[in-house]
């Protein structure tokens, strides 16, 4: 449960900063203070990192004071796309034969999502040895988690491929119109010039 603790904690600092702005708080203005003593001789990149920080954060204070429906709105939007990434992925394991309880597919999803935060593109390797390990550290078939790894590739290049699919008829359909509205111009300029005197 230590790990569950830990990962639930560092899904709601985001949240406890939000509330935070929303208080007109200034968390992060205050670390940078609090650091800025205990930092030697203040390098440049710590000058860079300290600034970007306060300014970010005063940013953030002043879109929660101005519009803060707005972010509530997309608080909500962010809230249900992730309860409907636990019942895909909920659905997923079981359909692959291994049901899993709701911490078991929180610890799962975190595992997915840290997996593409590492320096490789699309995740490729570090994805599905994320759901492998994560299995087996649930005694579940690490297979499974491969398994899962590859519904979720193939999903991906369905949904990737029926996009480029209808970009492409998008494109086709765009480029007549271009050239009908060319030879509409040159019309448009030959009628001109036959009924200038």
């Amino acid at each position: 449960y230590g790990g569950l603790a830990t990962a639930l904690f560092l899904l709601a600092l985001p949240l406890l900063l939000f509330l935070a702005f929303l208080r007109r708080k200034r968390p992060l203005q205050h670390m940078v203070a609090w650091l800025n003593p205990r930092i030697p001789a203040h390098p440049r990149w710590w000058q860079r990192v300290a600034t970007a920080a306060v300014a970010s954060e005063s940013q953030a204070i002043h879109l929660c004071e101005r519009r803060p429906l707005l972010l509530f709105g997309a608080f909500g939007i962010t809230l249900v796309g992730w309860a409907l990434m636990l019942l895909e992925f909920g659905y997923a394991t079981r359909a692959l034969g291994a049901p899993l309880a709701m911490r078991e597919i929180i610890l799962v999803l975190i595992a997915a999502r840290v997996a593409y935060l590492l320096p490789m593109p699309a995740g490729i390797g570090t994805f599905e040895s994320a759901l492998a390990l994560a299995f087996q550290w649930l005694h579940h078939d690490p297979a499974t988690g491969l398994a899962l790894s590859l519904l979720i590739r193939s999903r991906d290049l369905a949904l990737g491929g029926a996009g480029l699919w209808l970009g492409g008829i998008a494109l086709r359909m765009r480029r007549p119109t271009a050239a009908l509205q060319a030879i509409t111009h040159r019309v448009d300029d030959s009628q001109a010039s036959i009924t200038e005197p």
